[in-house]
């Protein structure tokens, strides 16, 4: 943002987005562990369970943590409010990274 010459409010509304966007994929990562497909995913799965580590899922459940994943990127997306058309691509990213399969 800085190299393309991003105002102060431009570059405060897409570091939000990051920050939003970042720990929505890692809480969906922490999801597609503990649901997903091991042949999609190109790994095993459960292996933050067999490993005891704590996760949103493993702390705070499989339904708190999509509800969070879903807000987090709703908020990354509205931090993008100011910015037109040409922001679409990072709005697509957004909400690929709830949809996504691995």
């Amino acid at each position: 943002a800085i190299v393309g010459g991003a105002n102060t409010e431009q570059l405060a509304s897409l570091t939000t987005y990051g920050e939003k966007i970042g720990l929505a994929f890692q809480i969906c990562d922490d999801i597609l562990n503990a649901t997903g497909d091991p042949e999609l995913l190109g790994k095993p799965v459960n292996t933050d369970t067999q490993h005891r580590k704590l996760t949103y899922v493993t702390v705070h459940g499989l339904k708190e943590a999509h509800a969070v994943a879903e807000q987090l990127v709703t908020e990354a997306v509205l931090a993008l409010d100011s910015f037109d058309q040409l922001a679409d691509p990072l709005r697509a990213i957004a909400r690929f990274v709830i949809e996504r399969h691995n």
